[in-house]
């Protein structure tokens, strides 16, 4: 896929992951979408990137209103790459991490990114070259001690992505 002119959004923007990949994006001509919980860093990166045409959304994609105005931006200015960067980490063993934690890497990790797949499909498809990125971690790959829940949001997701991989296929 050729990126030049292409918009790409990217949940996780401000990360170190996240800003890399949007600052090589960045010098490829991508107009961005820049996604993440805090508008200040998001700002932040913006201004490091140069250029207007860059966009930023400060929201938080476990809850419906967060996805549902991620929605409705990808809606209003198209999108052709979907990068599912957004991640969290506990780093505990699974007897020290609470419900709530465990929910929240569930949710960050795994359901988001499914369904922003699932919502943005359509725009994605109407495109004439489209493509879906999901960032995993060699954690996907292989099972560590003290990072059962994270390992387990990472072998989900790259089990996900195969099967969509084949599904649209």
């Amino acid at each position: 896929m050729k990126l030049s002119g292409k918009t790409a959004l990217l949940t996780g923007a401000t990360g170190g992951i996240g800003s890399a990949i949007a600052r090589a994006l960045a010098k490829e001509d991508v107009r961005l979408i820049l996604i993440g919980r805090n508008s200040e860093k998001l700002a932040q990166l913006r201004q490091q990137l140069g250029g207007s045409e860059h966009l930023t959304l400060a929201t938080d994609l476990t809850r419906a209103e967060g996805r549902r105005a991620l929605r409705e931006m990808a809606a209003e200015y198209g999108i052709d790459l979907l990068i599912n960067n957004a991640g969290v980490n506990q780093l505990a063993l699974l007897e020290q991490v609470s419900d709530a934690e465990l929910a929240t890497m569930i949710e960050t990790n795994l359901a988001v990114p499914m369904r922003l797949c699932r919502d943005l499909l359509p725009l994605l498809e109407a495109r004439s070259e489209s493509a879906i990125v999901n960032v995993g971690s060699i954690l996907g790959s292989i099972g560590y001690a003290g990072s059962v829940s994270y390992c387990a949001t990472k072998f989900g997701l790259r089990g996900f992505s195969e099967a969509l991989r084949r599904e649209l296929a």
